[in-house]
């Protein structure tokens, strides 16, 4: 496996980043390191010139290793495997691989894709060295395209794990037109080493690491745009009270990464926010925990410099914000970002309403890859003021406030007693309003709570009087 191109080394962070594409058929110029792309693929006909090397015959090669068939490239039998290729990578991250039917033919390499005419990357074959050596080689950007060897046909036509030597060799090489160079390790096992490697199947984590760099995860690609603003939040719908839902949980593990995994998440750079918005179907109490992942392992880029050690969990110190909002702009509400860099920021008991609509905010502080699970777990709650539980804010919750108003709590749960009085838990609005000498009456004998309370603080710290405190208790 070869890309062409001169590769400069980057800081110890792990994968090796050779930029990104500027400008695609679908996107024209794209936007800021860390943003979504997309880009588009086809096969060129046979009979194409690939400048010094000859004509493709990639149809052909792939017709005789796996059948043939009738019709366009995309009916033929060995279609889904170059499909599924592209498509990992864009199940992984941001960057949207998809498929272009025409290709007009013109010379593989240097000519831009065009919507309707030719793919940004295109892949052909020829034979370059034979069997054994290189399996395939890859323009760097904004030419991606793939020159597949045509002489590895007992190599690439070995059908064992769904074909997967031809798969891995072509995800190493869509790797490359996607910005990724050559690394190595001592450790760990990635795709974006130079050497095929049957043990893994497609990208890995430090692979995925680098498409989040280039590209964002997938969370990024909402309808909107990018999800770095209350307005362009990724929709996590409505949390049911009692359930937990999680983002990023496949990044939690180690380096190795099943073909099934998809769930990635991460903070791309020192300017990039995830903002995620949610509603709840009744008042509920919400436990939120932001927790950096990633295993530590040993890399560098191939042929440059010496393994360095990657702490994938440290690399970016990650705050926690959470907002709500009634239609209007979004107030922040929490704050966690106490935690050192590597442990996980929380925050706890937070009472939702339902009337509100929600956004989780994360950040991060270093200008490279951080991956994150995050967890919101939510719990049935009852209400502000409801201090004794039997879901109604009424007189009851006062009596209860007196006897523990020199305890547990204290004037700011007087004060949200005082603003949910007479509403019920599961009701959206307030129950039919007491009288106005009713009302009066809660408050004054909130007023004389509140005196008392404050006397029996002084009392505590008063000099002794035995009577005075007895009476008290």
């Amino acid at each position: 496996m070869v890309a062409i191109g001169t590769f400069c080394a980057p800081a110890a962070r792990g994968y090796f980043a050779n930029g990104r594409w500027s400008h695609t058929a679908t996107d024209g110029a794209t936007d800021p390191l860390g943003s979504p792309v997309t880009v588009t693929w086809s096969l060129v006909p046979d009979g194409t010139t690939i400048p010094g090397r000859g004509t493709s015959s990639f149809v052909a090669f792939m017709d005789g290793l796996f059948g043939g068939g009738s019709g366009t490239v995309a009916e033929r039998v060995w279609f889904p495997l170059v499909q599924q290729s592209f498509d990992r990578w864009t199940e992984l991250g941001g960057l949207s691989f998809v498929y272009e039917p025409a290709d007009d033919g013109v010379n593989l390499g240097g000519f831009a894709g065009v919507i309707g005419t030719r793919g940004d990357v295109r892949i052909g074959g020829v034979l370059l060295d034979g069997p054994g050596g290189t399996n395939a080689q890859t323009g760097f950007l904004d030419n991606g395209d793939i020159t597949v060897d045509t002489g590895d046909g007992a190599f690439f036509g070995n059908p064992a794990g769904n074909s997967l030597d031809f798969r891995n060799t072509l995800t190493h090489e869509i790797g490359h037109a996607l910005g990724l160079g050559h690394i190595d390790s001592t450790n760990a096992a990635f795709l974006m080493e130079p050497f095929s490697d049957d043990t893994i199947d497609g990208p890995q984590l430090d692979d995925i690491r680098g498409l989040h760099f280039l590209y964002g995860d997938a969370w990024e690609r909402t309808p909107a745009g990018p999800n770095n603003a209350a307005a362009t939040a990724t929709m996590l719908g409505e949390l049911t009270p009692g359930a937990t839902l999680t983002i990023g949980l496949d990044g939690a593990g180690g380096a190795a990464v099943l073909p099934t995994e998809t769930d990635f998440a991460s903070i791309a750079n020192n300017v990039d926010e995830d903002w995620f918005e949610f509603t709840v179907p009744a008042a509920a109490s919400l436990d939120v925990t932001l927790t950096p992942t990633g295993p530590n392992y040993f890399e560098k880029p191939t042929g440059i410099g010496s393994l360095q050690l990657t702490r994938s969990s440290r690399i970016s110190d990650l705050s926690l914000e959470l907002y709500e909002s009634d239609g209007g702009e979004p107030e922040l509400v929490a704050t966690a970002n106490l935690a050192p860099v590597g442990q996980p920021e929380l925050l706890s008991g937070i009472l939702l309403n339902q009337d509100k609509t929600y956004f989780a905010r994360i950040l991060g502080d270093a200008n490279d890859v951080q991956l994150y699970h995050l967890s919101l777990a939510t719990a049935a709650a009852g209400l502000p003021g409801d201090f004794n539980g039997d879901g109604a804010v009424d007189g009851g919750d006062f009596l209860h406030w007196q006897r523990e108003a020199a305890g547990a709590l204290g004037p700011a749960d007087l004060d949200a007693w005082g603003r949910e009085y007479g509403r019920v838990v599961g009701a959206s609005a307030a129950v039919p309003e007491p009288s106005a000498i009713a009302c009066a009456g809660a408050y004054c004998v909130a007023l004389i709570g509140l005196f008392a309370y404050g006397r029996v603080r002084r009392a505590r710290n008063a000099p002794s009087r035995c009577a005075f405190r007895q009476r008290f208790r």
